[in-house]
């Protein structure tokens, strides 16, 4: 965009700390799941399937007011109902990242 290139030493600094979020993350999400008391599990389980039925509903609507139609209306449905983490790695796959 602006005509400058990072150098490549700083480039792979950067990749390479990008890379080992996602590791991270996942310790994060392990660290949260072991609190996860059972208790909680309808609470969590209810709220889930608000969020798909919302987002469901959301694209269905978003599809009607633009018309679409085919493969385009079926891949923003299914977008909608999936969950966010899936949605992300749906993304940063179609946009080339290799993690």
């Amino acid at each position: 965009m602006t005509g400058y290139e990072l150098p490549d030493w700083i480039a792979g600094t950067i990749g390479l700390l990008g890379a080992l979020m996602i590791p991270l993350m996942l310790l994060a999400l392990g660290n949260t799941l072991g609190d996860l008391r059972l208790a909680r599990l309808p609470f969590a389980s209810f709220w889930g399937l608000v969020r798909l039925a919302v987002g469901l509903a959301v694209a269905i609507g978003v599809a009607f007011a633009l018309e679409l139609e085919g493969v385009a209306r079926g891949v923003l449905i299914l977008q909608g109902a999936m969950f966010p983490g899936s949605t992300a790695r749906t993304c940063s796959t179609a946009s080339g990242s290799k993690d």
